[in-house]
């Protein structure tokens, strides 16, 4: 009978370690579960951080899709603009150095000291290039495509100018405007179109 309390006292024991492991293994699993329960709940809130954030920068790369587009038809519009109103500077300058070669051929023509003709050339030539780089720094405040307009004008045109001053000169006729103006708007009509082509050019 000395034996039953031992065996009570360790089934006791035994009985308590077993609650022990219960209890632990309870608060395993409620540990776990709670452990899944706030890694979905975060899952969830991350997820929809993520949403949101990715429908802020949809809309930023919209937004600068729609402000690229804008500046693309501003810069069409302002171009255009730009283009315009160089064609009518260019217009004037030309007429001016037309005005000018008419007024040079005149004057030298009219000058009775013609026998020097290489005097005679080279004063030309001087008076020539003068008003033709006075008259095309007009063009200097404007570019096109990058480029400036001044500097864009063929430095062989005042050549070829001269050259035509210097023939209509000694081409031994009496001055008359009307028959040198139409030969000078081909000429010039020519420079016009190919300084546009070089403007254009990318």
């Amino acid at each position: 009978m000395e034996q039953v309390p031992g065996v009570i006292e360790v089934a006791k024991g035994i009985s308590e370690f077993g609650m022990m492991e219960i209890a632990a293994a309870a608060f395993i699993v409620m540990g776990l579960i709670l452990m899944a329960f706030v890694f979905r709940w975060f899952m969830r809130i991350t997820g929809r951080t993520f949403d949101a954030l990715q429908k802020a920068l949809d809309a930023i790369v919209q937004g600068i899709a729609n402000q690229d587009k804008k500046l693309d038809q501003l810069k069409e519009v302002l171009t255009g603009e730009v283009y315009n109103q160089i064609r009518i500077v260019v217009k004037h300058v030309f007429r001016s150095i037309i005005h000018e070669v008419c007024i040079t051929i005149a004057d030298t023509k009219e000058d009775n000291n013609l026998n020097n003709r290489a005097a005679v050339e080279e004063r030309i030539r001087d008076r020539v290039e003068n008003f033709y780089k006075s008259d095309c720094a007009d063009l200097a405040a404007y570019s096109y495509n990058g480029k400036n307009v001044a500097e864009c004008m063929n430095p062989e045109w005042m050549g070829r100018v001269s050259d035509y001053c210097i023939a209509s000169v000694f081409d031994e006729q009496p001055y008359h405007r009307k028959h040198y103006l139409p030969h000078l708007k081909v000429m010039f009509e020519k420079f016009r179109l190919e300084l546009f082509e070089h403007l254009k050019r990318v």
